[in-house]
């Protein structure tokens, strides 16, 4: 038996390292923030921005969140909205708050029917094919996000320094109901990889790009025939060696109000993406999560049983939890922490989700587990009303939009790339 508690307090020993190590990361995130938060903005409110907003469907949020683009403490920029179709329920909204700011230069541009590639990306490709020549920076921003009027300062006040700037998303519920707090405990737990480096994922919500950058590193030909427009802009950036700076004051709130089973097809539908578009991320992170989780909730098993059954060793799983608990405690009060400098006005609507974090973190850890888990089973997601069946590699293979089901006609089914089908 002693090889076995050999092996088992090695195995904590190493989760132990690994959360002290996220911790860290956790309290490097809140002086960078800290900081960031402190500094004199540089004025780039001279540089021409063209602001990207794809969007599909109306949300009840949705006018609520486009109007602050409208209201930007910045000079020179136009909106592009773009969408599927005239039919699309969102162009209503969008032309209403077009109309109601007309000293902001903006335009719809409809993109029409993907056939292989995702619809989001697709509607970017096309509202990015004829750039009027002035434009100096490309910014793009996701409808079910608000942000504050100096995001677009900030965030273009990066690209400065480095070619590529990128933003991160805060869940904020609108009810503070246990399947919002843990979605928004798991994506929380994302947020400090934002502190200084040379490379970061970039986050499709909220990210900018120089001109020369975006036409020269060959990103709008990656994109064809992908899914996901961000890890897209990841690998490309990463694969030409350009820099891309996190900026913490652009985290933005998004609002959540989601049941258990939207919650959790959220998470399984982002891993998948995460599973064909960055897979070694994917498997450290299924391999990472698998042992962190195994320790935590076995060893936690394993102290409840040896104290009803007043065993002597139980001391040693209790020991185990205790540490791995308390680093969580740690960890997640830095996170919330840094919170209060870049979203100082939501701290009221983000008390349900800190209390949760904190305290019951772990059960966040292990539902996320389970979505990494059923995320290896299939590359089938539905995205928007749209079914995407990927190809190993990130290729879309197929496309089925339910919405034809629906309406009594037969589904559209697309093959992206016909030589795949005929071998």
């Amino acid at each position: 038996m002693d090889w076995l508690l050999t092996i088992y307090w090695t195995a904590v020993a190493g989760a132990a390292t690994v959360s002290l190590l996220l911790t860290w990361q956790a309290f490097e995130h809140r002086r960078f923030a800290r900081s960031r938060s402190q500094r004199r903005l540089e004025d780039t409110r001279c540089r021409r921005v063209a602001l990207f907003v794809p969007c599909k469907g109306s949300d009840d949020d949705l006018e609520s969140n486009l109007r602050p683009l409208f209201e930007q403490n910045y000079e020179s920029y136009e909106i592009v909205f773009t969408v599927e179709s005239d039919d699309d329920p969102a162009c209503q909204t969008i032309r209403r708050v077009m109309d109601q700011y007309p000293g902001t230069p903006s335009r719809l541009v409809v993109a029409g029917v993907s056939e292989s590639t995702g619809q989001k990306v697709h509607n970017l490709l096309v509202a990015t094919e004829n750039l009027p020549p002035h434009v100096e920076f490309l910014v793009f921003v996701d409808a079910d996000v608000c942000p504050p009027r100096d995001w677009l300062s900030q965030l273009t006040e990066r690209l400065l320094s480095a070619p590529v700037s990128t933003g991160y998303r805060c869940f904020v519920p609108k009810r503070p109901t246990l399947a919002n707090c843990v979605l928004s405990s798991i994506n929380g737990a994302v947020v400090p990889i934002m502190f200084p480096s040379k490379h970061h994922l970039i986050w499709g919500g909220s990210w900018a790009i120089t001109r020369e950058v975006f036409q020269s590193s060959g990103l709008r030909e990656a994109w064809k025939n992908t899914l996901s427009d961000d890890l897209i802009a990841t690998r490309v950036m990463a694969q030409n060696r350009h820099r891309v700076d996190a900026e913490p004051m652009c985290m933005l709130p998004s609002p959540l109000d989601m049941d258990w089973r939207a919650m959790f097809s959220f998470i399984r539908r982002q891993l998948i993406i995460g599973r064909c578009y960055v897979p070694v991320h994917w498997y450290a992170l299924l391999v990472g999560s698998s042992i962190m989780q195994g320790l935590f909730w076995g060893s936690l098993v394993a102290a409840a049983w040896g104290l009803v059954a007043g065993a002597a060793w139980t001391w040693q799983p209790a020991a185990a939890v205790g540490l791995l608990y308390a680093l969580h405690i740690w960890r997640a009060h830095l996170r919330h922490d840094a919170s209060r400098y870049y979203l100082p006005y939501r701290q009221d609507e983000l008390a349900a989700v800190r209390r949760f974090d904190i305290w019951l973190g772990p059960v966040a850890g292990i539902i996320g587990w389970l979505g990494l888990v059923c995320s290896a089973v299939t590359r089938r997601i539905v995205w928007k009303g749209i079914a995407y069946e990927m190809a190993p590699g990130g290729r879309i293979k197929s496309i089925v939009r339910q919405a034809d089901s629906k309406s009594g006609g037969p589904a559209r089914t697309s093959d992206a790339d016909p030589l795949e089908k005929a071998a």
